[in-house]
């Protein structure tokens, strides 16, 4: 059954607030607790590493519920305050450009901001930060409190009182005001930095068990491998949370989580913790009684990348735009979206997904390749192929098109990768399969970048934006530097690049969106990767809990205003 967006959203909406509450007797209750002093039960998929990495999204609640930003992010993207009293404004005495191309930024600390433990928070501690920062970059440790292409734009934090936060920008960055700084405590950390052992500071328990940040909530207990158990902290900036005590657990079972979430034992399933095939049974069983909410929204996005090194391309008539967009055309990916998400992902009819701002300019003006065998005829045929009496398609110099389609062989990914050579092949293109363990692929950079043509893989940055510097040709995977480059299929496209670089310069948000709308006409136009469908972000939550939401902004950055009903 084919489901659309627009209808899945409609039918969480009935779920959650049309229908009548039901109901729970005294019988029914999974806590003895008054309702306001009830602990928020959160299940993850995996134990965060530590408190202020959001590296990976296993660290996306952890961090909203522990770790206080200078400013945030709303579920619409649209930059929010927290430690910080307001937003530099452009063009303003807290947010200057000069002539020569640098900027500085001005944070104005709330008053009275303290740490968990009651000590003064103060400008110098983000001073502090940006210093250990450079420190933890220089030494490896992946304990990093901003994000390296942020840190490598700064050129200096200062601090000329104990409220104020100056940060001079080496370069035009449209993302100073979303400072994604997560401040370290200089009161705890600096004597550590200042010893100068790389081991010393990636082994302190400040990153996990003795954890004191300035967040919503406090880190009571840090039982690891068990749990971790937070209180409310009354000197938030934003209020003290209107919840008073929250449980983050995990499990790697899916099904696990989903009948916690059945029974009333978890209140929360996020961060991976379900997925689809889950949310679906969650829909089924609470479309009448009102138990829970089910939210849904596009995801990761899902591709297939083309190898763009002469040196490796094999067949050589991958690098042939022709080509790539004959074999785009092969592929049925509303079928495949259906059979590999429930009918709950989104066919990425470009690389923008719904739900972003400029996403109805990109829908309306960038190049679309719906499933379509008379299109694959079509192009193939210019670029030389012609399908023979076996029904394979095939050209004089090169012979039969047989392009091999790599993927990770465990789970989703190996089905999609199966799925999609097999759409190849009815399309008369002689995909040649292979799946890798996934294990064996993560542990070579090598053959994730030389792979001879095609390789199904996931993730291109933020979905909120579709810029990315895993796509820029200076990025890209070489001998030179042991394939380390985050560009793994090497494409190189200057007119591509200079976009990227503008958009990461561009202050206004109006003139980013036009940019990025221009990147996402180069993609579907040169078609260096071959988007299929995003995969859906999928959370569940008690119908008593009100606030989660899902959004493009920073995530769960609500969590102090969450309630009970």
């Amino acid at each position: 059954m084919r489901i659309s967006w627009v209808s899945l959203i409609v039918a969480v909406v009935a779920i959650s607030a049309c229908a009548p509450q039901v109901a729970r007797g005294p019988e029914q209750s999974t806590n003895a607790q008054p309702r306001e002093m009830r602990t928020l039960s959160v299940v993850l998929r995996n134990e965060p590493f530590d408190l202020t990495d959001t590296a990976s999204s296993r660290n996306n609640m952890t961090v909203a519920f522990f770790v206080a930003r200078l400013v945030h992010s709303d579920d619409l993207d649209t930059p929010m305050p927290v430690l910080s009293e307001a937003v530099p404004a452009l063009n303003t005495d807290t947010w200057r450009v000069f002539p020569d191309g640098r900027m500085e930024t001005t944070f104005r600390l709330r008053p009275d901001l303290r740490w968990h433990d009651g000590t003064p928070l103060t400008a110098e501690d983000v001073v502090f930060t940006h210093r250990t920062n450079a420190t933890q970059l220089a030494w490896g440790i992946s304990q990093s409190a901003i994000s390296p292409v942020e840190h490598r734009a700064i050129e200096e934090v200062m601090a000329p009182d104990p409220r104020t936060v100056v940060i001079r920008w080496k370069q035009l960055y449209a993302d100073a005001v979303r400072l994604d700084m997560k401040i370290l405590p200089r009161h705890i950390l600096e004597s550590v930095v200042d010893e100068g052992r790389s081991e010393v500071l990636g082994a302190h328990p400040y990153w996990t068990t003795g954890y004191v940040g300035a967040g919503p909530y406090r880190v009571a207990q840090w039982s690891q491998g068990a749990y971790i158990e937070g209180t409310a902290f009354e000197g938030y900036a934003l209020g003290r949370p209107r919840i008073d005590r929250v449980r983050v657990t995990w499990s790697g079972d899916p099904n696990s989580t989903l009948a916690r979430v059945l029974a009333g034992d978890a209140d929360l399933a996020l961060d991976g913790a379900i997925f689809y095939v889950q949310a679906a049974t969650l829909k089924k069983e609470w479309a009448t009684d009102t138990r829970g909410v089910v939210l849904l929204q596009p995801g990761t996005l899902r591709f297939v990348a083309g190898q763009h090194r002469a040196a490796y391309a094999n067949p050589a008539s991958v690098l042939d735009v022709r080509v790539r967009r004959a074999t785009a055309h092969a592929i049925d990916y509303q079928a495949l979206t259906e059979a590999l998400t429930e009918g709950y992902g989104v066919v990425a009819q470009t690389v923008a997904p719904p739900g972003v701002r400029y996403y109805a300019e990109v829908d309306r003006t960038a190049a679309k390749y719906p499933y379509d065998l008379r299109r694959v005829e079509q192009l193939i045929g210019e670029a030389g192929f012609a399908k023979g009496a076996d029904g394979w398609y095939a050209s004089p110099a090169e012979g039969r098109h047989s392009p091999e389609l790599m993927g990770v062989a465990e789970g989703q990914e190996g089905q999609e990768t199966t799925v999609i050579a097999d759409f190849l092949r009815r399309a008369g293109i002689d995909a040649q399969l292979r799946l890798v363990p996934q294990e064996m692929l993560q542990q070579s950079d090598e053959m994730k970048s030389t792979y001879p043509a095609w390789r199904t893989n996931y993730g291109l940055g933020s979905p909120k934006n579709l810029s990315s510097d895993r796509v820029l040709g200076s990025r890209a995977a070489t001998v030179d530097n042991r394939w380390s480059g985050t560009n793994k299929m090497g494409w190189n496209h200057a007119a591509h690049d200079a976009l990227y670089d503008r958009w990461t310069r561009a202050l206004d948000s109006s003139e980013a969106d036009q940019i990025l709308i221009q990147i996402a006409r180069t993609v579907m136009d040169e078609l260096p990767y071959i988007p299929t469908y995003f995969d859906p972000t999928v959370a569940a939550h008690s119908a008593n809990l009100a606030g989660p939401s899902l959004g493009f902004g920073t995530a769960w950055q609500n969590v102090a205003q969450w309630s009970w009903k």
